[in-house]
């Protein structure tokens, strides 16, 4: 299954051409160039017009060697009980399809958090960062969990189940 796009169009250009364009416009723009130290961004999920900027300066500052991206996500749509690790097996954008990676999601899986589809349908927060990730590291592998839980407690449970997955952090 591949999760199809619900905001194209709408929070980003829904022709490949223009989306392509404005994408490596606003990182190329940024004037950042990559940091080998950069292990993790923070990146914001709204349409492009009003965060594309930014979300381009963090991208050109990523290190360019990277593996796999890990995509964590709050939930808007619909209610999410602790994480939904998307189980699908790639999300498509005007771009194409950026694969998920199997290792990382089934480490999460076996961890025992859940895929819960009707989170991801129409889920914007995670989607916005794909195309970017696309037009950066070409064919690269993600990894998408909608947090719905941002409790303490949850979240250093989160991040423990992660950095037992098989992410390489240089």
């Amino acid at each position: 299954m591949t999760r199809r796009p619900a905001v194209a169009g709408m929070f980003y250009p829904a022709r490949r051409d223009d989306l392509e364009r404005m994408v490596r416009t606003f990182i190329a723009g940024s004037g950042r160039s990559p940091d080998d130290t950069v292990t993790g961004l923070v990146s914001p999920h709204a349409g492009y017009v009003y965060s594309g900027a930014v979300a381009g300066a963090a991208y050109a500052s990523a290190p360019d060697d990277i593996e796999a991206v890990l995509i964590l996500a709050p939930p808007h749509r619909f209610p999410v009980r602790g994480a939904s690790v998307f189980d699908g097996d790639g999300y498509a954008t005007p771009l194409g399809d950026a694969p998920v990676s199997r290792p990382i999601t089934e480490s999460l899986l076996k961890a025992g958090y859940s895929f819960q589809p009707q989170a991801h349908m129409s889920e914007h927060s995670a989607e916005v960062q794909v195309p970017f990730i696309q037009v950066r590291w070409s064919g690269v592998e993600i990894a998408v969990i909608l947090q719905g839980d941002s409790s303490l407690e949850f979240s250093m449970e989160l991040a423990g189940a992660v950095a037992t997955s098989p992410i390489t952090i240089p």
